[in-house]
């Protein structure tokens, strides 16, 4: 008999941690299992700024075409750190920012750059941002721009929620099967 309540309360601890884990691990599994399935992977370029954290860029279409005036966003997560215009060479300049990732757009092109100081770069850092029209944009947190969600990974955009609630009844579930109310 004693030999079956630890193994039921060894079961329930197992039960709980596995549903508690759950929970937390399908995010990144499903993300990169999309990814994986698309043939696509968020890449992050580096980025030397220059003096007063000035960040320059260039925005141009395949055909070497400058995108002139256009908006060009800075973002990071969902806060906007600057707004600028391009010239008419398609050139941008942000001042005023700090090393770290940010999330450069303009015009449904963007890419992820991790931003250096000058004396922290790495060897291969670039010190001019170009976005290329026909760049492969990857968003990690989904649709953020309000579109049908029809990029890269959208195919399995359905199953999160189905795997959460899967997980959520599992922690309820789980418990309440393995509870001993009768006292043996």
């Amino acid at each position: 008999m004693r030999f079956w309540k630890r193994m039921k309360r060894g079961l329930k601890c197992w039960a709980i941690w596995t549903a508690a884990l759950g929970m937390v691990g399908p995010w990144s599994t499903v993300q990169a299992t999309c990814a994986a399935a698309n043939g696509s992977a968020a890449t992050i370029t580096d980025v030397e700024l220059g003096t007063g954290g000035t960040l320059d860029g260039q925005i141009s279409a395949v055909e070497d075409e400058p995108r002139t005036e256009r908006l060009v966003t800075i973002s990071r997560g969902d806060e906007v750190i600057a707004e600028t215009l391009s010239d008419a060479d398609g050139r941008f300049r942000v001042t005023g920012l700090k090393g770290g990732i940010y999330f450069v757009s303009s015009d449904g092109i963007g890419k992820y750059v991790r931003l250096w100081t000058a004396d922290s770069a790495p060897p291969i850092a670039a010190t001019n941002l170009e976005l290329l029209q026909g760049d492969h944009v990857v968003r990690g947190q989904g649709c953020t721009d309000g579109a049908s969600c029809t990029s890269s990974g959208s195919r399995c955009r359905p199953l999160l929620p189905w795997i959460i609630a899967g997980g959520v009844a599992a922690a309820i579930a789980i418990p309440l099967a393995l509870d001993d109310d009768d006292g043996s």
